[in-house]
C-alpha cells in the first residue's frame, strides 16, 4: 500500500520540485482518487478538472480546482491545495 507521504514525494519528484506543477499534477491525483476511492467513487458519478468542466462557459479560475457531480445530479465545487507544511 502507498502512503500519502509516498504520493507527495513522487508528486513533488515528477514536478521537479517546482510547487505550481506539483500542484497541477496533485489536482488530477485528487480526480483520480474521487472517481476510484470505494466510498467517493460510489458517490461521484463525474469529476472533472475546472478546465474540462462543460459548464465553465469561458468562466475564469476564481478558486475551484475541480468541479464533481454526484449520483443525484447535485454539483460540487472542490478547491485542492497542495503546499508543505513543517513537522
Amino acid at each position: 500500500m502507498v502512503s500519502v507521504e509516498d504520493v507527495i514525494q513522487r508528486l513533488l519528484k515528477a514536478s521537479g520540485n517546482n510547487p505550481q506543477e506539483a500542484g497541477r499534477l496533485f489536482e488530477r491525483f485528487v480526480k483520480a482518487f474521487l472517481r476510484t476511492h470505494n466510498h467517493w467513487g460510489k458517490i461521484f458519478k463525474e469529476v472533472w478538472l475546472w478546465s474540462e468542466y462543460p459548464q465553465r462557459n469561458r468562466r475564469p479560475d476564481t478558486g475551484i480546482d475541480l468541479v464533481a457531480e454526484d449520483s443525484d445530479g447535485n454539483k460540487w465545487a472542490i478547491q485542492v491545495k497542495f503546499f508543505e507544511t513543517s513537522k
